[in-house]
């Protein structure tokens, strides 16, 4: 189960395309690192953004929630996988308090700074980095793909 600190940013966005239809089920989930260049020996940190682009209100997992939900960290280097374990403990049934209702358009943003697993450990490089949430409840979904570089310490520091 992945250990996070979370900064909860939550307002409401204007979308500038037409909203998506009743097939809409599920948000659309943005990874992005909040720092492009990180330390080697520092771990990243990232955003997570769901916006709900649907034309009728979604529910979703509280972010609280969705953060101790077993999902899949992927990390890729160069094309080729970093190995990492992945959550694996199932979490105590969902309680009604822990779904949130996205109205369309409704944005929420939030910070995953700490991570069960250790992302202290990359060597120099390029990476990119995806979660996967399964489904439970309701379908699951993939956040978009976000990279960052690791690089050396400056000399001094």
């Amino acid at each position: 189960m992945p250990v996070v600190s979370l900064v909860l940013l939550s307002f409401v966005a204007l979308l500038s395309s037409p909203l998506r239809g009743a097939e809409c089920e599920t948000p659309e989930a943005t990874l992005r690192a909040v720092t492009g260049t990180v330390a080697l020996g520092v771990a990243p940190s990232f955003r997570l953004t769901l916006l709900n682009a649907c034309s009728h209100e979604i529910r979703v997992l509280s972010p609280e929630r969705l953060l101790v939900e077993p999902f899949i960290l992927t990390v890729s280097r160069a094309g080729k996988r970093v190995s990492f374990g992945s959550a694996i403990a199932d979490p105590p049934p969902v309680q009604p308090s822990q779904i949130i209702a996205l109205q369309p358009g409704e944005l929420r943003t939030f910070e995953l700074t700490r991570f069960k697993e250790d992302l202290t450990s990359f060597e120099v490089g390029t990476y990119q980095v995806q979660l996967s949430f399964p489904p439970r409840p309701g379908p699951g979904f993939k956040t978009s793909v976000a990279t960052f570089h690791v690089r050396r310490p400056r000399s001094g520091t």
